[in-house]
């Protein structure tokens, strides 16, 4: 029997070609689809001879495993004679065309009586398709390294251009702005889209081009040159807290040093902090540390002035502008107004170290328009009373430390506050007892916060001072609390070694075990400067018969008999 190829009963596109190298040189010269002539597409299945484009892909091919495929008299696999278009290269999965699955199939069909015959076919068509199958990948290669040919020219095309525009940039003055670009984010300039363009630069394109890029690189210069001063202010002010650091360890540990915002807010560290030359600042440390004590001393000068405007005429009267011996009298009280709204009472020298006083509290401006706020914030503290709204003089304070000196029978204008310790004087308060003949007994100091906030202004008190007999049994309760409080006196302490601040009495043994190695010891706290100084916060009761009689009386004060 004859072959069906030699009586010319097939199509003529299935007469088989001795070379496929003209239908590939087609596809590679006109890169317009097959079906709807799209220009630009390089999705070719080289084994079809086709280019398609996406939609081409979607109408005119067909998923091989969508087909119902005929039973073929050999053993031969259907991917030899309808190769398929994987998925790996196109995305799609098994595609083949449209029209060469209905001539395999109209075929098959019309040789389904003629065995000899659709032998004939599935081998000619088998060999025809391994033919075409290798001279597809091997264009398939082509492509391939075509497109990476064609990556990699586009690559240094733009990388070329890149560096022309780069030099050219330097040229003009803007090398810090294109480093500190390019060390913030090494991808901005070149893909900017100016820049990362697959053109030659030219001229004309120069020209074109360079007032934007200037514009742009101006336009980014001021941002980034505040945020290198802010940087560089911040890592001095590192610097300069970790000399007073080290300052602090040396001294004792009660004594009233500036918080770091206090130093670096001087006119002479915040010049040096803000000095452009960093050789500057890096060889005026050593000065700045052996200078520490007389800053320190000029910071307590210019806060003790301040503290003395606060006080009124009266108190001030006979007393130059730099006696500061007002701010030590028993009489002299502060209230804390600071953010927090605590509204502490608060004597000097312990306001110098109450925490509201440093504590941040929002907007901040400076007047040479630079980033006062990130700096003061990075140091976590701003200086004593910067916003000049934390402090006033408690005249309700004064007014009671007024009558409880008077009970002692001292001059208010001359008892200062540590001579008024020294006394060991206690106080009851006649309008205040857990029963006729029982009283609250007051430290000094503890009556005049007792005074304030439990009478305040509109109510009159009865304070009687007591004996030594009746101050010493006073005492003695005292010192049966004060055991009960000792955890509570710790938690306004720190530690004397590293004077980090102490939560209890367990959290100091874990801090010394971990920290430095060694058991508690009676030196191991010290009591902060801007806590209480009170042996117990509060009042203590004893049986005082004579409270009674003070009761009917009318005076505000007693003294005793």
């Amino acid at each position: 029997m004859k072959s069906p190829l030699a009586t010319g009963d097939l199509p003529p596109r299935y007469h088989i070609c001795t070379t496929h190298a003209s239908h590939h040189v087609a596809l590679v010269a006109a890169p317009q689809t097959l079906y709807c002539g799209t220009p630009g597409v390089q999705v070719v299945p080289w084994v079809y001879r086709r280019r398609a484009c996406k939609a081409c892909l979607d109408q005119h091919f067909t998923d091989f495993r969508s087909l119902t495929l005929p039973t073929l008299p050999c053993r031969v696999e259907w991917d030899e004679i309808l190769p398929k278009v994987r998925r790996e290269r196109y995305c799609r999965p098994n595609l083949c065309p449209n029209d060469e699955v209905d001539l395999v199939f109209q075929h098959i069909e019309a040789l389904r009586d003629d065995e000899d015959g659709l032998a004939w076919f599935i081998l000619q068509r088998t060999t025809f398709m391994t033919e075409v199958s290798l001279h597809a990948s091997r264009c398939e290669r082509y492509q391939t390294d075509l497109a990476a040919q064609r990556i990699q020219e586009r690559s240094e095309m733009r990388s070329r251009r890149v560096d022309v525009i780069r030099n050219r940039l330097v040229d003009m003055g803007f090398e810090h702005d294109i480093i500190a670009l390019e060390q913030s984010n090494p991808r901005v300039l070149r893909r900017h889209h100016l820049v990362w363009q697959i053109k030659e630069l030219t001229d004309k394109n120069w020209n074109d081009i360079k007032p934007s890029l200037v514009a742009w690189l101006t336009d980014l210069r001021k941002p980034r040159i505040q945020k290198e001063r802010l940087a560089r202010m911040i890592r001095r002010q590192a610097t300069i807290v970790q000399m007073l650091r080290d300052y602090v360890l040396s001294r004792p540990p009660t004594e009233i040093i500036p918080g770091p915002a206090d130093l670096c807010f001087t006119e002479e560290i915040s010049g040096l902090i803000n000095h452009p030359d960093e050789t500057v600042f890096s060889n005026s440390i050593p000065a700045l540390r052996l200078r520490l004590p007389q800053f320190a001393s000029h910071w307590r000068q210019w806060i003790d002035r301040r503290l003395l405007s606060f006080l009124p005429s009266a108190t001030k009267s006979g007393t130059d502008a730099t006696d500061v011996h007002p701010l030590y009298l028993a009489t002299t009280f502060f209230e804390c107004t600071g953010p927090t709204g605590c509204h502490e009472i608060l004597p000097y020298p312990r306001i110098l170290a109450h925490k509201c006083m440093t504590q941040q509290s929002g907007e901040y401006f400076d007047t040479d328009g630079g980033p006062i706020s990130e700096s003061i914030q990075s140091l976590g503290c701003e200086p004593f009373n910067f916003d000049g709204n934390k402090i006033k003089f408690h005249a309700d304070a004064s007014g009671a430390a007024n009558t409880l000196v008077g009970l002692c029978e001292l001059d208010p204008d001359e008892m200062t506050a540590v001579a008024m310790d020294g006394l060991n004087a206690r106080f009851a308060c006649s309008a205040c007892s857990s029963g006729e003949e029982e009283a609250f007994v007051f430290s000094w100091r503890v009556a005049v916060h007792h005074a304030v906030t439990a009478h305040g202004r509109d109510k009159s008190t009865t304070w009687i001072r007591l004996t030594e007999s009746e101050a010493t049994a006073a005492m003695d309760v005292e010192m049966i609390w004060l055991e009960i409080y000792t955890n509570s006196w710790i938690q306004n302490s720190n530690c004397t070694l590293c004077r980090q601040r102490i939560g209890g009495g367990e959290e100091l043994i874990i801090h010394w075990n971990l920290t430095h190695e060694g058991p508690v010891h009676d030196g191991s706290v010290h009591l902060h400067p801007g806590a209480p100084t009170d042996v117990i916060p509060f009042p203590v009761t004893i049986y005082l018969p004579r409270l009674a009689e003070s009761k009917d009386g009318i005076l505000t004060s007693q003294s005793p008999s």
